[in-house]
């Protein structure tokens, strides 16, 4: 599935690193900033999830953050118990063809 401007998603079922499952219509009619990231040792990514983890408290009532990683479980746990992100990170092998890594949607 590759994703175009405007384009709503429906269909997407991820585990996090937590051990459980998100559903993307879990929110939907919320405001969500969905981050799609590169593998789980980018250090690119890691800044940005440290950077949303320092910036949760302003953001957490306004939006839902969903981070996504194309990494494998066990090298993504370890990535990212150090952030101790206040949000979920889940996983999902072959994000690039979603066609992109950063995204902000409004999910209806």
């Amino acid at each position: 599935m590759r994703l175009k401007k405007g384009d709503k998603l429906t269909d997407l079922s991820l585990p996090s690193v937590k051990g459980n499952v998100f559903d993307i219509e879990n929110i939907a009619g919320k405001k969500a900033l969905i981050s799609f990231y590169r593998f789980a040792q980018c250090p690119f990514c890691n800044l940005r999830i440290h950077e949303l983890t320092k910036r949760y408290d302003e953001l957490e009532n306004k939006l839902e953050i969903i981070a996504i990683f194309d990494s494998p479980l066990d090298h993504l746990i370890k990535s990212t118990n150090k952030h101790k992100a206040p949000f979920v990170i889940f996983l999902k092998t072959g994000i690039a063809a979603f066609g992109c890594f950063f995204s902000i949607n409004d999910i209806a």
